[in-house]
Order: C-alpha cells, then structure tokens, then sequence
C-alpha cells in the first residue's frame, strides 16, 4: 500500500500528518486540498430563495466580540446565553435574547480556549481546554445567581478541541480531543456535577476531535470531525447511544449515508426539536470555511439544507440553540481564510421559517415553559382544526400523563426531567419533543 504523508498546518495552529486512505465517509486530509464540491449544490442566492427567512444579526459585544475557540451555551432556567474564553480569555459575557444585549459578567480564574460551552443543572461549565501554560486539567463552573465561579474536580486527561454533551440535566461527557496537539482520544470522560467526581465511559470507535456533538434523547450525535493519529478527516454522522440505567455504557456507531456537505471539522452543531443542525467549518486542509448548513432528521435518516450562514465561519463550538423559541445562535468565530479575520453575532429563527411556510423540514413546536411548579400550561394550536393531544414523558421515555391545551396539574408527579410530546402535525408528520423540568 502506497502511503502519501502530508503536514497541515491546522485552523488551530497545530500540525497534522495526514495519511491518503480511503475508507467509506472517510477523506484522508491529502485527497481533500482544494474545496470538494458540496453534496446540495447551488448558488447562495438560489439557496437563501429556496429556504426563505436568513440569519439575522444581533447585538455585538462592546468587549471582546472578536473571538475564536471559544465557550457559548443557553440556561434554560435564566433564559440567558453565555460566551466565555476563547483566544485566550478569561471573560464572560451574557447575553440577553429578550433585550438583545449584552453585560459582562464574572470572569473564569483561568483562562482558556478549544473548549466546549456547557449548562447543566442551571449553572455554566468550563472544562480543561488551553493556554499560554499549556493545557489545563482545572474544570470551573459558574453560578449566575451568585455570580461566583468556583473550582470543581480536575479532568482525569486534559483535552481541547473536545466534543461535549449533558445528559438529562445530570452529568456531563467529555467526548475525544486532542491531549497533546498531535493525536487524537477516543475516550469519554464522564463528571457527575452533584458528586464532583469524574469516570470513564466505554471509548469511541475511533478517535474524534475538532468537531462538535449534540444530544437527542438518550443518543449523541457527532457530524464529521478530525482524527489527527490516523490523518483523516470524517464525512459520517457518528452516534452513541447510551444506556439510561447505566450511562457510563454508550454503544458507539454510525449513520450508513455520508453527511450532508461531505467531511468537515471546526463547525458547530446543536440539537433541536429531535433534530440536528450543523453549519460552517472547513472541508479542506488550510480552508476556507463553508457557509453552507444542514438538518439531519434522525428518525427519517435524511438531510435538507438550511440558510446559508451569512459569511463562511469556523473553529469549533460557536452556535447554541435556544429551545425555548426554537432559534439558533451563531457566535463570532473566523472566516477561515484567515485566523484574523472574525464573523459576526447571528440569529436563526426556526419558527418563523415554519410559520411562513418555508422550511417544510423544521417544524414548530409549541412554546412551552422550561421549569414549571404544579401546573404546566400549554397554548392552544393556531389552527382551527381540533387539536391532536400530547403527552409528558419521563426520563426513560414512558408516557406518564396525556396533555391539554390550557393548564395541565403535575402536582402529583415526582420533581425532575420530563420531556413533553408535542401534538401532531395537522398533516400527521413526526411529532416535536421539548424538555421541563418539574420542581415542587
């Protein structure tokens, strides 16, 4: 077999030997200089036309809005989106989707960049990542009540450029990364933020990073990434599906079709609706970025494309979904040609798309309150039709009450996470899905 070896100088500034070998949905980094054509082609312009409502910006920091690498996730408690590191940073912004602005909010006590924005139980995680000393085993979480960051457990190995979910509002998973620059984990570290201890879960199949995951359910979802060990760039859409009474057990596997757009690392992906969304990154050696996005429905197994991204953006976790109002967020990163060169802040209204009858791929759910105590109310549909009643699920998928327009008693019902089933689609299409939390 005849091995080709390149060096690539990566969009983070770490050198890459890559490996010509084909495997399928997989591109080795050398078969893949130049830009490969992309899987739904057409014309910005025809594209933008075809799906209707476009990102839209929204306010830019007055610090800082300049930034790569960095932390930014969504509290669904406090209806806040938080941005922090990055570019070496010790920062942290919060922005205000309602007002449509920002404030600066506590900084980290070290700085740090190639991370993963993460919320879980209401408060704010920064984990491992890098810095001007090297990489960082420290983990720091936030309280945006008292505005206090505070030290928790170190990470057993330290990783940047990691993939990262949170599982039903309980623990948090590490997925791969890159130790020391130069090879690539295909571990799972796992913290339990009520304990403040970490273990390890079954390893991925192969070694992933500079990607992103998200999670539906009890399965993660991973599009593309790096495996710098073997030099490859993947085109797959990765899954774990974890084992809910025991979730330091995940079955790792993947999707038969390549994805949507062909191999990509350095792009952001999020989950929402029961669906995955991912957009920008890089699909050559050195760049440029892509403004090119895609819907994966897992449930069909199929892709559609979504609204160009207003300019090619890269480097890693930038976007977080806002749940509650079915939006995405796009924030800062770089335009790829150049690691001077950084986008703006964004907004993608999923909502609006499917009000106005253009984006048949995306469906709206329902608002529906994040944290509710006794009595979970529910809008009626705009329709005149009768409406299709949902249901509340428990953690393990189990129907526990059938659900009404108007107000709902879950008085009776054990404090924790629930998952309410949205009504039919008049047209008998797929259900939505949206997460509360029942307190007393």
């Amino acid at each position: 077999m005849h091995w080709n070896y390149k060096c690539v100088i990566m969009a983070c500034g770490l050198v890459l030997v890559a490996r010509a070998f084909a495997l399928p949905g997989v591109r080795s980094m050398s078969a893949l200089t130049g830009r490969p054509v992309d899987v739904f082609p057409a014309s910005s312009a025809h594209r933008q036309e075809a799906l209707g409502p476009a990102w839209t910006a929204i306010a830019v920091p007055d610090t800082y809005s300049k930034r790569k690498a960095h932390g930014c996730c969504w509290d669904s408690v406090n209806d806040k989106i938080y941005m922090y590191g990055g570019d070496t940073l010790r920062d942290c912004l919060c922005y205000d989707p309602t007002a449509n602005s920002w404030d600066t909010v506590a900084p980290m006590s070290i700085a740090r960049v190639w991370i993963k924005g993460i919320c879980c139980r209401g408060d704010i995680y920064a984990i491992s990542g890098m810095n001007n000393s090297g990489w960082q085993s420290s983990v720091e979480e936030y309280n945006p009540t008292t505005n206090i960051w505070r030290f928790r457990a170190n990470i057993p190995t330290p990783e940047i450029v990691y993939e990262a979910v949170v599982y039903h509002d309980s623990i948090i998973l590490v997925l791969g990364g890159s130790p020391d620059g130069v090879s690539t984990d295909s571990e799972v570290q796992i913290f339990n933020p009520a304990t403040d201890t970490w273990v390890s879960g079954t390893s991925m199949s192969t070694g992933i990073d500079m990607s992103d995951a998200c999670i539906i359910g009890d399965t993660i979802y991973i599009p593309g990434g790096v495996n710098r060990s073997l030099g490859y760039y993947y085109g797959v859409m990765w899954t774990g599906a974890i084992n809910p009474t025991n979730p330091t057990q995940i079955t790792w596997g993947r999707e038969t079709e390549e994805i949507a757009g062909g191999p990509r690392f350095l792009g952001p992906c999020v989950a929402l609706n029961g669906e995955v969304y991912y957009f920008g990154g890089f699909k050559s050696d050195l760049g440029p970025a892509t403004d090119s996005g895609y819907v994966f429905n897992p449930a069909t197994g199929t892709y559609d494309t979504l609204p160009v991204y207003p300019t090619p953006v890269g480097t890693c976790c930038l976007a977080t979904a806002r749940d509650s109002a079915d939006e995405i967020y796009g924030l800062g990163g770089t335009l790829g040609d150049s690691l001077d060169t950084y986008a703006g802040y964004y907004r993608l209204s999923l909502a609006t798309a499917v009000e106005e009858g253009k984006s048949p791929a995306v469906w709206r759910m329902l608002p529906v309150p994040t944290v509710v105590r006794g009595v979970l109310c529910l809008p009626a549909a705009s329709s005149s039709k009768p409406q299709t009643s949902g249901c509340l699920l428990d953690i393990s998928g189990r129907k526990v009450l059938d659900l009404k327009p108007g107000a709902n008693d879950v008085s009776r019902l054990a404090p924790g996470v629930y998952f309410v089933k949205g009504p039919e689609v008049e047209d008998g299409r797929r259900m939505a899905v949206r997460k509360v939390v029942l307190t007393k």
